[in-house]
């Protein structure tokens, strides 16, 4: 994660440094700043939901398996 973290930054550092800033780089796809963060929204709205109806099954059968795995001492 950190090296995820790091290498974006530099990246945009790099772009920067061209000239190239979000507004340039959103609008090269047909995008905003503004419409970016409402599909980002509206796709939380949509996925928040069923992954926590998702978890709700998994999480338990998981514990439910790694309860009753056999215990590995190496």
């Amino acid at each position: 994660m950190l090296k995820v973290l790091l290498s974006s930054l530099l990246a945009g550092l790099v772009l920067s440094l061209v000239g190239v800033n979000l507004e340039t780089a959103l609008s090269f796809i047909g995008q905003t700043p503004e419409t970016l963060a409402a599909d980002s929204r509206r796709l939380f709205e949509w996925a928040a939901p069923k992954t926590l109806l998702g978890a709700i099954f998994v999480i338990p059968g998981w514990l439910i398996i790694y309860l009753f795995l056999p215990y590995d001492d190496d």
